[in-house]
């Protein structure tokens, strides 16, 4: 069975997780959680960038990163496609799924740069972060009414990071400023698939 390695935190390796679920194959990948400590001593020996999430498949083929790892197990399946295989509507849910990736790289480097000690952290790049996370949520609120249900992978990958940008904290008064996007966000919560792949308190 193909390996996977991931952390129990990121967004990018929720969303391949929840992609598994959502297609009713939630074992086509062994996970391997790792921890930050595993993460920085042995990724670069699976995955010369040193990221996660990576998958290595039974004849030993790196596949990295998380949109590609999404493509390949939405490939693993004959049923209707996270990932439609042509026309607009294609190019629609990819150019969605880039999006939700750069909500969570935002939400990351605003969270990182805040935990940061007094004296070395930059408040310039986490008000440069947050105004990108506020101004996608704000794209976001007002498309969030056309959005493919039951999700596509523009979806799954907009709602991991949001949960990891709501997590940390990144955005506060979100849901008052947005609140077409909060109850989105709330719905699609309550599908099987975001709530076994939950961030475990603590992380």
């Amino acid at each position: 069975m193909p390996k996977g390695y991931n952390t129990l935190n990121s967004p990018y390796g929720r969303k391949a997780r929840v992609a598994a679920i959502e297609t009713g194959q939630p074992d086509v990948i062994d996970w391997w959680f790792m921890s930050r400590e595993e993460r920085a001593k042995e990724m670069s020996a699976v995955n010369p960038l040193g990221k996660i999430p990576a998958l290595v498949l039974d004849d030993g083929t790196l596949v990295v990163d998380s949109p590609v790892i999404a493509a390949w197990v939405d490939a693993q399946h004959d049923g209707e496609k996270l990932i439609p295989e042509s026309g607009n509507e294609r190019w629609a849910v990819l150019s969605l799924e880039a999006v939700g990736d750069g909500l969570g790289d935002a939400a990351i480097a605003a969270a990182l740069e805040g935990n940061r000690p007094d004296g070395e952290k930059s408040e310039a790049a986490i008000k440069r972060n947050v105004d990108k996370v506020r101004k996608t949520l704000s794209y976001l609120n007002d498309r969030a009414g056309d959005f493919n249900d039951p999700p596509k992978m523009g979806e799954i990958a907009v709602a991991c990071a949001m949960g990891y940008m709501e997590l940390r904290g990144v955005a506060d008064g979100w849901r008052d400023d947005f609140p077409a996007l909060a109850a989105w966000y709330d719905a699609i919560q309550e599908r099987e698939s975001f709530k076994e792949t939950a961030i475990p308190e603590g992380y």
